[in-house]
């Protein structure tokens, strides 16, 4: 039995494929593009957007936990909870990194990050 016929299929089906899938992009791009691009750019920054903070959420919540751990076992057992406190302040500080930019600014020298292009 040969590798051909052990997987099934021909050998030039596949370029055919791919050949199909990229006229279908390109297809695509050419119809949708010249009347909905601009409107498209901003539909995927708002979703990406909304996606890093909400990670940065997540990030945010569990840093503050760890923090609090940390803390808490500073204060009960010595000094044992260092690690945990210093591993929130990391955790919050990445998560800081995933809001949007005027929260930065905010929480970094107290004022706003004008909204645009920098």
């Amino acid at each position: 039995m040969s590798r051909r016929d052990y997987y099934g299929f021909k050998r030039g089906r596949r370029g055919s494929t791919v050949f199909w899938i990229f006229f279908g992009i390109v297809a695509f791009a050419a119809i949708y593009f010249p009347f909905f691009g601009g409107n498209l750019r901003y539909q995927i920054g708002s979703t990406v957007s909304s996606i890093f903070s909400k990670i940065g959420s997540f990030l945010l919540f569990g840093g503050l936990i760890l923090l609090s751990i940390g803390l808490i076992r500073i204060f009960t057992g010595g000094f044992k909870g260092i690690k945990t406190a210093v591993l929130g302040v990391m955790l919050i500080w990445v998560a800081i990194t995933f809001f949007e930019p005027g929260i930065w600014g905010i929480l970094t020298h107290g004022e706003a990050v004008p909204k645009g292009y920098h």
